[in-house]
C-alpha cells in the first residue's frame, strides 16, 4: 500500500493556518515557534494529555477550554520546557544529594576513621551499582513516548551535529570553556566550603554550619530545575547572564557583610540557585550549539571548564583563609571572576548567532 501527501494542514476545506518566529525559541530565530490553526466554525475537539501528576499551565488550560468538546482554534508554540523533564530531574536529584550525603559521611567518620569511611562509600557505590543496574531496562527501537511526534525529516536534517573534532576549532567552545572555568569556581568554593564558610564569616557553631550543607544543596537543586525551566522561555544566554551577574553582585559587595546567620543563608541560598541554573543550563547550550546527536562527548569537553574552576576556587578560598584568617578576601577576586565571565558570555552569544547563521545557510 502506498501512501501519496496531497497537502498540508490547510488541506481540508474550512481550515487555515498561520506561523511565525515570535521569540520563545531565542537560538533560533529561523524557525517558527508559534502556529494558529484556525476553522471557519467550532468543530468537535478532543485532546491527549500526559499521565504525569505534575503537568504544565497549558494542559490544565486546554482541559479547561475542552470541557464542552468543542473548540474553533487552537495556538501551537515549540521551544517550551516539559515541567519536571526527565534531565532536568536527574539533575536537581543529584544536586540535593549532598543534604542526605553529607551527615551520612561525618557519622561515618565518627564512629570510624576517615580510611574505613571510605572503604564503606565504596562499597556502597558498588552495591548500589550492582543493585540499582538491575532495573534499566533499555527501551525496544521501535518505541515512542505516549503523545509526543518525532519531527519531520526536513527538520532533522536542518539540525548540524559537530563531531568533537570539529567542535574543538570554533571560537565558541574555547570561549564557552573559559567562561565555565570562570563562573563555576564561586560554585565550587561553595560546594567545600560553605559550612566553613558560615562558620568563619557568620560565626555559626559546627552543627548550623554542618546544616548549611544540606541547605545549599536545596537551593542548588532548585536552581537547576527553576533557572533551567526559565532559560526555556527566556533564552538561554539571558537566563546566564542574569545568574552570573547577581552572583558577581553578592561577592563582590554583600558577601563579606553576611556576618549574621541569617542574612548569610539568604545569600548563600541565591549563590546556590544561580549556581545550579549555570550547571543546568550548560549541557542544553553545547547540545543548541552543537546538535544532540554527539552531546554527550562534546560536553565531556566542555566541562573541562568546571574541572578548572573545581581546582581554581577551592585554592582561592584556602589561601585566603591561610594568609588572612577569613575568607572575606576571596569574595571580590570571585566577584571579578563573575565580571570577566560575563565578558566572556557576550562574546560566546555573539559566536553563537554566527555560528547558527551560518548552519543555516548551508543546510
Amino acid at each position: 500500500m502506498q501512501y501519496k501527501e496531497v497537502g498540508g494542514i490547510c488541506a481540508p476545506k474550512g481550515f487555515a493556518a498561520a506561523g511565525v518566529h515570535c521569540g520563545i525559541r531565542a537560538n533560533h530565530a529561523e524557525k517558527y515557534d508559534l502556529a494558529l490553526i484556525k476553522a471557519d466554525v467550532r468543530c468537535a475537539a478532543a485532546g491527549v494529555y500526559t499521565t504525569n501528576k505534575v503537568c504544565g499551565a497549558p494542559i490544565k488550560v486546554d482541559r479547561a477550554h475542552l470541557k464542552d468538546g468543542y473548540a474553533q482554534a487552537i495556538i501551537v508554540n515549540s521551544g517550551n520546557a516539559n515541567t519536571c523533564a526527565a534531565n532536568g530531574v536527574a539533575l536537581a536529584i543529584m544536586a540535593i544529594y549532598p543534604l542526605f550525603t553529607a551527615p551520612m559521611g561525618n557519622m561515618i567518620i565518627e564512629n570510624f576513621n576517615v580510611s574505613i569511611a571510605f572503604n564503606i562509600v565504596g562499597v556502597f557505590c558498588i552495591v548500589g551499582f550492582i543493585v540499582l543496574s538491575r532495573f534499566l531496562k533499555m527501551p525496544a527501537a521501535d518505541f515512542k513516548p505516549e503523545g509526543w511526534n518525532p519531527p519531520a525529516e526536513s527538520d532533522t536534517k536542518r539540525v548540524k551535529n559537530y563531531t568533537s573534532g570539529q567542535m574543538l576549532k570554533t571560537p565558541f567552545f574555547w570561549t564557552l570553556l573559559l567562561f565555565f572555568g570562570t563562573v563555576a569556581c564561586t560554585g565550587c568554593v561553595m560546594l567545600s566550603t560553605v559550612s566553613l564558610v558560615g562558620q568563619v564569616q557568620a560565626g555559626m557553631d559546627a552543627a548550623t554550619g554542618a546544616l548549611m550543607v544540606g541547605i545549599f544543596a536545596i537551593a542548588n537543586g532548585t536552581g537547576r530545575l527553576g533557572l533551567g525551566a526559565i532559560s526555556d522561555k527566556l533564552g538561554r544566554f539571558q537566563t546566564m547572564f542574569v545568574a552570573v551577574a547577581v552572583t558577581a553582585v553578592i561577592h563582590l559587595f554583600l558577601f563579606a557583610n553576611a556576618t549574621s546567620t541569617a542574612i548569610f543563608i539568604v545569600e548563600a541560598c541565591i549563590l546556590g540557585i544561580c549556581f545550579g541554573g549555570i550547571m543546568a543550563i550548560m549541557p542544553s547550550v553545547c547540545a543548541d550549539a552543537y546538535g544532540p546527536g554527539n552531546a554527550g562527548q562534546n560536553y565531556g569537553f566542555m566541562f573541562i571548564g568546571y574541572t578548572l574552576a573545581s581546582f581554581i576556587g577551592p585554592v582561592v578560598s584556602a589561601n585566603a583563609l591561610a594568609t588572612t584568617g577569613s575568607y572575606s578576601s576571596a569574595f571580590p577576586f570571585l566577584g571579578a571572576l563573575c565580571i570577566v565571565g560575563l565578558v566572556l558570555l557576550s562574546l560566546a552569544w555573539m559566536f553563537f548567532k554566527k555560528m547558527k547563521a551560518k548552519d543555516a545557510a548551508e543546510a
